[in-house]
This record gives C-alpha cells, structure tokens and sequence, in this order.
C-alpha cells in the first residue's frame, strides 16, 4: 500500500513540475497531453508487476516498449490539440483581417474618416458644410476702415456709443467659437467580464485556457474564479482533482491556508477522488501537511507567510510535525 501511495504522490508532484517548467519556458504543452501522460506512467507502473514481477531483463524489454508506446501517443494527442488550438486562433486572426479590409474607406472618404475617430458623424458633415459656407464667391466690398469713422466722429459722446455697440460683436464670436467647440469623445465600452468570458466557454479546455491566461497576467483573483467555476461545472471530470490542486496552489501561495484545506476537505467528495483510494490517501496527507505548516506559522506569529516564503527551520518543524502525525494514521 505504501508502494502505491508514494508512487501516485512522485506521478502528481512530476506532472506538477512538468507543468510549471513548460508554463515558465513558454512551451506548447497541452493540459490534456500531460494528463494523459500521468494516466499511461500510472498504467506503465501498475501493469509492468504482474507482466514481469521480477527485475529482469524480459521486464526492462516490456517497460522500454511501454514506454515507447506511451510517448508515441502522448506525443500525438499533444499534436493534435495544439494544430487544432493553432487552427482556431488562425481562423480568428483570418476573421479580423477581413474585417479591417471591409472597413477600409475608398480614397475621397479619407478625410471624414479620420476626423471621425475624434468627432462624431454629425459634427464632421458640420464643419465641412462650414468650411464649404468659408469659401470666398466673389470679392466682397471692403469694410470701411475703423480710424476713418472715428476720424469723423470727433465728438466724445459719439465715440462713447461706438464702443458700446462694439462689444455685443465680441460677444458673438464667443458664441460662435463655443458652437463649434468638439464634443468630448464617447466613452470606450467596458470589456466583457470575467464571468461573461466564462459563460462563453464551451468546454473545460476553454475555461482552463482563460484561467491560464489570467494566471500568466498575475489576476490571481480571476484565475481562482476560473478554476472555482471548471470545478463545479466539471465536478464529475477525471481532471477534477487537478483543478482542485490548482486552486488550492493558489491560496498556498498567498498563505490561504485555511481556505486551501478546506478545498482538500470538500474535494473528498469529488468522484475521481473518492473512487481512487490513491488519490484519496494523497489528498489526506496533504490536509495533514498544511495543518502541520499552519500551526507552526501561528506559533512563530506569521501565520500568512506564502508557502515558498516559509524559512527552512520551520519547514523542518513543519516535517517533523507531519511525520509523527503520519505515523499515527498509519
């Protein structure tokens, strides 16, 4: 029994690993892929006993076919998931360059177009029936020069009432420069949430592409959002248990600890791990783990301190906490 439990606990912590190192190198990995290659080393491991129990060398020939079986079909399905992946962003970036093509404007709308990215439709055919009303017809007769009419109203009362009659006409240029002061431009529309993005999602592979996403931008919150929402839309899914693994990463990683025991302890009932008395046996040790790291965090007065942040003489607390527990249980 305990051949079985450390062998599923090395498989969980290598597709772990495998995740995390293809998430920081950028590499097209697939979700599926790596689960189906945990699934095939589980098979490999389980089914070389009772073909060659003994370490001979009829047995390291099975194995090594196997293992080769397995890499030749991991390798496809990865295959095939990321051409078709690659196939759907294809499709989409086809759509959005028709979409600019058809938008383009002939050469004599040039101008209209542009200003209306500031202004709106009607403030455009405005101003060019303004500039159009600007263009001299004919040559207008020249305005009688200013100095002349004061020249022949010498009187004072007479100068008095010219100035009085001035002023109205500033007042109606600054009429007519506010009429045609722009409009302040529309408001962007606000982009689509995180719970209307998820409502488009059509299958797990969706959703935990958009998680994966949020996580690469750091919006921790909606990445726990994302997978919060896979896990009860896909509770009875085999990738059930690693969704609840993700979550519970999460609040690892911001010192959550409460809340990512809670997570193992309602993840017992999820179908994948309470059939699996494996995955279920792993699932407790790693209550009995964070409950061990918790209780020392509280003791040294730190008790939110991410687990990647934790020193290395409480970790060894923390193990030795977990062990004597474990040897309780067992």
């Amino acid at each position: 029994m305990m051949f079985f439990i450390m062998t599923a606990i090395i498989m969980t912590v290598a597709i772990l690993v495998v995740y995390k190192v293809a998430r920081a190198l950028d590499w097209a990995l697939s979700l599926p892929a790596l689960v189906g290659c945990g699934v095939c080393a589980l098979l490999i491991n389980f089914l070389s006993i009772p073909v060659a129990p003994f370490l001979t060398e009829y047995r390291f020939t099975v194995l090594g076919a196997m293992i080769l079986i397995a890499a030749i079909v991991i390798t496809g399905i990865n295959h095939f998931f990321i051409r078709k992946r690659r196939k759907q962003l294809e499709a989409t970036n086809g759509d959005n360059i028709q979409q600019e093509q058809d938008t383009i404007p002939a050469e004599e709308e040039l101008v209209p177009v542009v200003n209306s990215a500031i202004l709106s439709s009607e403030e455009v055919e405005s101003l060019i029936a303004k500039d159009k009303a600007q263009e001299p017809v004919g040559q207008a007769e020249p305005e009688p020069a200013i100095e002349t009419v004061v020249e022949e109203e010498i009187p004072e009362p007479v100068i008095e009432a010219v100035g009085e009659e001035e002023a109205p006409k500033e007042a109606e240029v600054e009429t007519v420069v506010e009429e045609e002061a722009p409009e302040a431009e529309p408001k962007p529309e606000p982009s689509p949430s995180v719970d209307e993005k998820l409502a488009d999602t059509a299958t797990l592979d969706d959703v935990l592409d958009y998680a994966f996403e949020l996580k690469g931008s750091s919006d921790w919150s909606s990445a726990l959002k994302a997978y919060n929402y896979a896990l009860e839309q896909y509770r009875d899914d085999a990738y059930a248990p690693f969704l609840v693994l993700e979550i519970v990463n999460i609040h690892k990683d911001h010192g959550r600890y409460d809340e990512a025991i809670q997570c193992f302890y309602d993840a017992l009932e999820i179908p994948a791990v309470a059939d699996s008395p494996d995955m279920l046996a792993e699932f407790e040790d790693s209550m009995i783990y964070l409950e061990a790291t918790k209780e020392v965090l509280i003791a040294e007065n730190q008790p939110d301190t991410p687990f990647f942040d934790i020193p290395k003489d409480y970790m060894s607390k923390i193990e030795s906490i977990y062990n004597e527990r474990k040897a309780r249980s067992i």
